[in-house]
């Protein structure tokens, strides 16, 4: 068997999370909504958890975009397709009227709420294959991983993309 450098484990690693990011975006979702769509409405819920006369403050535009690591531009832009749908509206927010705050719409809840029972079925059906043990492994890891490409590299020179690679076999 030919052992593989670091560098080539990591670009193999980069192309299998590429190709779940493309199938998760591409996946079809019910209410006319993107996967970029759906994530703002998760991140308005989650942050916000607002609905006018709850009590419970709207989600500011600049929040949402820290939320989702964009700008408030690109943040922005989401809203507006979601104001469009009817998914979300915009409310002045109680300790300033002059900022915009975010909450979702009876329709935007329900469209959410059709949106995580098809993502929960697709990832049932695509899970099944692996079975408790392996699915519960892979959940692990997927986290440790993450918090291991959130934290900022130690040394860059230290990185095994900037290795010299090793001869294939």
């Amino acid at each position: 068997m030919c052992e593989q450098t670091g560098g080539e484990q990591a670009m193999r690693l980069f192309v299998a999370f590429d190709r779940m990011r493309r199938a998760l975006r591409a996946m079809p979702l019910p209410g006319n909504l993107s996967a970029a769509q759906m994530c703002t409405l998760l991140a308005i819920e989650h942050g916000g958890r607002a609905q006018p006369g709850s009590g419970a403050p709207a989600m500011p535009v600049t929040q949402l975009a820290h939320a989702l690591s964009q700008s408030p531009p690109s943040a922005s832009q989401h809203v507006r397709a979601l104001e469009a749908l009817g998914y979300v509206r915009r409310v002045g927010a109680a300790h300033d009227r002059r900022v915009s705050a975010l909450c979702l719409t009876p329709a935007g809840s329900a469209a959410l709420s059709g949106a995580k029972e098809a993502v929960a079925a697709r990832l049932d059906a695509a899970i099944s294959a692996l079975g408790p043990a392996d699915t519960e492994l892979l959940i692990a890891l997927a986290g440790r991983f993450a918090a291991g490409l959130e934290e900022p590299p130690a040394h860059p020179a230290h990185s095994t993309l900037n290795k010299e690679p090793k001869p294939l076999c």
